[in-house]
């Protein structure tokens, strides 16, 4: 039994309420109760309400849903259950780790995992739960500009691409920038990275991608700071010349705003892409 699971979608389980959403209007309650087990969900609601929509990330979304997990737990006493609370992540995210906001957060989610603890040994007195997290946090004190793009007309050019890799090492030289390390194509797909990618660019702890290329540099953020997912990437594609690339991140730098550590570079023609 599944509630809220990441990746959840069409899990071969008895009950799944999974995590889903689109657009974060209305139609998507149509998209979960189609993609949710038959059942539970409707016969859930008449006694708890309405579920919380699936982009509603807080700490209220949180609590609507351990009530539903509860009840399936009392109802349903499956043998094996997982259930994702996001509030705490969300906030991580939005205000950085160990403020006063996270701090609170992680109170009310306290509560809610006593709550469900206590369901699990009612109904299995002999259960095992296991809590666990898919990434840390960092905090981030500055953001640096590589959303600016590295632009080829022709992505086979050979010169141009040592013109980027040139670039690439001179920014890693550069103490403004924070470079922790530049992977190339064949580095990044032989530790298991996107082979879309012809760089992948690692921050230094503290610092992370910006989203705004026009920002001045250094863009230093007052406390509370922001905090980096210290395991994500961002792929940058776009149109132009490499040579203008090189003008915006030597001259205009920073931005602001993006919480990822790592950037993939791609040379090639596209449009500007961040992914999570």
């Amino acid at each position: 039994m599944t509630v809220h699971w990441p990746v959840s979608v069409g899990a071969q389980v008895d009950w799944n309420l999974p995590q889903i959403w689109r657009t974060g209007l209305a139609d998507d309650r149509k998209l979960l109760a189609a993609l949710a087990t038959p059942g539970p969900l409707a016969s859930l609601e008449k006694d708890l309400g309405p579920y919380a929509d699936g982009i509603d990330e807080s700490l209220p979304g949180d609590q609507n849903r351990a009530r539903f997990a509860i009840q399936l737990l009392e109802t349903r006493k499956p043998q094996f259950m997982t259930a994702y609370l996001t509030a705490l992540d969300t906030e991580q995210h939005a205000s950085g780790p160990d403020t006063p906001a996270s701090r609170k957060t992680l109170e009310g989610i306290d509560a809610l995992i006593g709550q469900l603890v206590a369901a699990a040994q009612r109904v299995h007195p002999d259960g095992v739960v296991a809590i666990v997290s898919d990434h840390g946090f960092a905090p981030v004190k500055q953001d640096i500009n590589f959303y600016a793009p590295f632009v080829l007309h022709d992505p086979g050019n050979a010169a141009v691409k040592a013109k980027v890799a040139a670039l690439l090492d001179q920014l890693k030289d550069d103490p403004r920038y924070q470079i922790d390390t530049v992977l190339d194509h064949d580095q990044l797909v032989a530790q298991g990275g996107t082979p879309m990618a012809s760089w992948f660019v690692l921050m230094k702890i503290g610092y992370e991608l910006g989203v705004t290329p026009d920002a001045p540099l250094p863009a230093v953020r007052p406390a509370p700071v922001a905090a980096a997912f210290v395991s994500a990437a961002v792929a940058a594609v776009a149109l132009g010349r490499v040579e203008r690339a090189e003008r915006i991140l030597l001259e205009t730098d920073s931005g602001s705003g993006h919480v990822c550590r790592g950037g993939a570079l791609r040379v090639g023609a596209g449009l500007g892409l961040g992914v999570i």
